[in-house]
């Protein structure tokens, strides 16, 4: 049971770094264009795209221009302080993993010790 915890443990920790690496790699890639402004005009790509038929069943398709243009306003704002705060979003990202990787940690030895209390009690009431 011991090697399971340590194993689970080991599975776990290698796809959350796997995940904040590549979260880490994806952002710094995507800065330049997103500082600069040179990423795709979203609203124009949006417009081409057409309403799916169930979401014409519950919303009236004369407000979906004036929802998706609010909501890409906020986005491209959103997007562009993404880009120039690439530098600091990075460190961030890794300060999280290892709060991450230390609560897996903290978690898999409580584990491992509630494990041998039990083992314990198990073989004094046999």
């Amino acid at each position: 049971m011991k090697t399971t915890i340590w194993l689970l443990f080991a599975l776990l920790a290698l796809i959350w770094t796997g995940g904040i690496a590549l979260t880490a790699e994806l952002v710094q890639l995507a800065a330049p264009a997103l500082a600069s402004g040179s990423t795709v005009d979203l609203a124009e790509l949006v417009s081409r795209w057409p309403m799916p038929a169930l979401a014409a069943l519950g919303v009236d398709p004369a407000l979906l221009p004036a929802a998706v243009a609010s909501v890409l306003a906020g986005l491209d704002g959103a997007l562009a302080f993404v880009g120039s705060a690439a530098g600091w979003i990075t460190p961030l990202l890794w300060l999280c993993w290892t709060v991450g990787m230390v609560l897996m940690l903290v978690l898999t030895i409580v584990s491992l010790l509630l494990l041998a209390r039990l083992a314990r009690t198990a073989s004094a009431s046999a």
